[in-house]
């Protein structure tokens, strides 16, 4: 895998989100999840019958204090859950969500906080291709050729940015 790195500038949204959970299902070995850590969230109706929906694509929970982008002291590690990348998975994503950053889009509350989990990531094998940070609107990619890299451009606006090698998560699972 290459060290390009690219930046998102907008949020993705509506049919080019469908669009480039499809390019991420199509490359990727696993996706990611970080259980929300907002107070109450994790332990809400919602966030529960979400991870419950992915049951079967599960591997793991990581308890970590740096994840892509988001560091928490110690004694605060963040719960990273681990899931394989099977067409329901997708399909339970897209009907969920309809932007990269996870976050509400109502009347009411835009660009809130979703009681859902946050910080979609996926990786091709053990290295990161796309890692979000859904609170701060972070978004990264490290596209393995130019033709992927091509592919995540036609969804999004993004740029070039410096490789920021403690960024590029390893997955060991």
């Amino acid at each position: 895998m290459s060290n390009n790195t690219i930046k998102l500038i907008n949020n993705i949204q509506y049919e080019k989100f469908n669009n480039l959970i499809d390019i991420c299902f199509s490359c990727c070995s696993y996706f990611t999840f970080t259980k929300n850590r907002w107070p109450g969230y994790a332990s809400d109706s919602r966030h529960i019958a979400f991870i419950e929906k992915l049951e079967k694509q599960y591997i793991k929970m990581l308890n970590v204090n740096h994840w892509h982008c988001n560091y928490v002291p110690p004694g605060y590690s963040m719960e990273i859950l681990v899931y394989k990348t099977e067409d329901i998975a997708k399909e339970i994503i897209k009907c969920n969500f309809d932007n990269i950053y996870l976050k509400l889009n109502t009347e009411n509350s835009v660009n809130s906080i979703n009681p859902l989990p946050e910080d979609l990531c996926f990786f091709i094998e053990n290295s990161m291709f796309l890692g979000t940070v859904s609170h701060e609107s972070i978004c990264f990619a490290y596209p393995p050729s130019e033709k992927v890299g091509d592919a995540l451009k036609e969804v999004g606006d993004w740029r070039e940015v410096d490789y920021l090698e403690e960024e590029h998560i390893k997955l060991y699972i």
